[in-house]
């Protein structure tokens, strides 16, 4: 055990001293732009973002942050404490505690065993279908989604560790690919129509459908690739674990069942007509769904962990396996088990993530590659395929921050217009290869979570390189192939939604 225990703490300073060298990274370049923009502004640059409320394109100036500033030390503990600790670590302490009650209590045992008559290429492409249906939830639906498949596949093939790749991975290709619509198609889509009123066609008009043929195929083909390639590539690299039979259920768990279906019709009428889980303040009911303000979307995450906790608790109850509240704590405290070793090196990322932010290298830098890219005036094909490598770059450097396309859209729009490209395409080509680009990002705090997951639910210890060397390669011929299937749309000329092409 001390062995183990050595090893556990090795590896933890290992994932810690990587943070720590980015973390330091980043200090000594935003410093070091930040002193070159006093010697004449070389690292300040002009750029284009939208103003949505006057509906007009805006010059503005973004420059270098100092890291090493006090203003810079303010903002990210306000961050920290907003956010991070209001926000997401809430979030990971509710899911993990009702996860918990739900594995004590017998009921995961009894409901996920069900999953090991089915061989385990169908459990994968399952779990890459709810991955692709929960997008909406935004990235943080990894939160719920990874730890929730780890039990899953725990109970169903003793694998966790599959579990939590498959999510994950698919979570985040399939970001860009979803038949239902995510409030970041809405907020990214007013960018692209103001790009496009201001600088070309005063008529267009955005529509969450008009990219929906696309989606439906893309949705189809990727699901079942991405599904044969972590069977092949990442299901053999894996391990399986021995778990105890630790719970005889009894046919009470009828009852269980019986409450499930009646808090699940509550959920259902919140959602339907005036229901009091949606944001009335909306017109179109997609929106008041997926909205940022409607409470299914904002809480989604907590009423599900407080519906699971419920229903968990009466299992536990009804079958003697949670019989006072002593058993209960324990029941919650077993969920949380592991998560010390999970929230510091989530902190750190978190604050590497913000100092990102905070400096604008990024925004820097991307916005500097695409002022060339609009001066070197591509056209058709390589016009795709150059923009589609700063969307992966820039997904890589900003994971999921659809602030990006803010300052993209002024430039990528019109040039896709002026080259008879549609902006709507133009849009679903930045969004499908910035969630791929996010897969593999060391600013994630998501590949950290991931990460602390593996480590949590497996004996053997795994390193970031380890975890990066699974998913690379499936990841590699991912992304491949959708470049294919963009440009091929592309060529063939299809329509990608309703009245909508690829070219205007």
């Amino acid at each position: 055990m001390a062995i183990k225990k050595k090893k556990t703490q090795k590896l933890e300073l290992s994932v810690l001293s990587n943070l720590a060298i980015v973390f330091l990274i980043i200090i000594v370049l935003g410093s070091l732009l930040h002193f070159l923009e006093f010697q004449g502004d070389k690292a300040a640059i002009v750029n284009s973002s939208l103003n949505e409320g006057q509906r007009v394109v805006e010059t503005t100036i973004a420059t270098v942050n100092n890291t090493l500033s006090l203003e810079s030390f303010e903002k990210v503990l306000s961050f920290l404490s907003t956010d991070f600790i209001a926000s997401m670590l809430t979030k990971i302490i509710f899911v993990g505690a009702a996860l918990g009650v739900m594995e004590k209590s017998g009921l995961a045992q009894l409901v996920f065993k069900k999953f090991n008559k089915l061989k385990a290429r169908y459990l994968i492409f399952m779990t890459v279908i709810v991955s692709f249906i929960f997008n909406f939830l935004g990235p943080q639906g990894m939160l719920l989604l990874v730890p929730l498949f780890a039990l899953i596949y725990k109970y169903a093939i003793k694998n966790p560790q599959l579990g939590i790749y498959t999510s994950f991975i698919s979570f985040n290709v399939g970001y860009g690919f979803s038949i239902f619509n995510k409030n970041i198609d809405y907020t990214i889509g007013n960018f692209t129509q103001l790009a496009a009123n201001v600088e070309r066609n005063i008529n267009y008009v955005y529509s969450p459908t008009s990219v929906i043929f696309l989606n439906l195929v893309g949705t189809i083909f990727l699901s079942v690739l991405l599904s044969y390639l972590i069977y092949k590539m990442v299901y053999p690299k894996t391990t399986k674990i021995i778990i105890e039979e630790e719970v005889e259920n009894s046919f009470k768990w009828k009852t269980t069942l019986f409450l499930s279906v009646m808090i699940l019709l509550v959920m259902v009428y919140g959602l339907t007509g005036s229901g009091f889980l949606l944001d009335l303040t909306q017109d179109n009911y997609i929106l008041k769904i997926v909205s940022e303000t409607s409470i299914f979307t904002k809480y989604f995450i907590y009423l599900f962990s407080f519906f699971l906790m419920i229903v968990s608790f009466t299992f536990g109850k009804i079958n003697k396996t949670i019989d006072n509240s002593f058993e209960a704590s324990r029941a919650i405290s077993f969920g949380l088990k592991g998560y010390e070793r999970i929230f510091p090196i989530m902190i750190v990322s978190y604050v590497v993530f913000m100092l990102l932010m905070w400096t604008n290298i990024a925004e820097v830098f991307i916005v500097n590659v695409v002022d060339i890219f609009g001066v070197l005036q591509f056209s058709g094909m390589p016009l795709v395929i150059t923009f589609i490598l700063i969307a992966l770059v820039g997904g890589f450097l900003l994971p999921f921050d659809y602030l990006k396309w803010s300052y993209l859209s002024p430039i990528i729009v019109p040039l896709f217009m002026r080259t008879n490209m549609t902006p709507d395409y133009a849009q679903i080509v930045f969004v499908i290869f910035t969630g791929i680009g996010s897969t593999l990002s060391i600013f994630s705090i998501y590949l950290f979570f991931t990460l602390g997951q593996l480590k949590k639910n497996m004996e053997d210890e795994i390193r970031l390189s380890e975890a990066y060397s699974i998913i690379l390669k499936p990841l590699i011929i991912i992304t491949l192939f959708m470049i294919l299937f963009v440009l091929s749309w592309y060529l063939i000329g299809l329509p990608i939604g309703p009245k909508t092409f690829t070219t205007m």
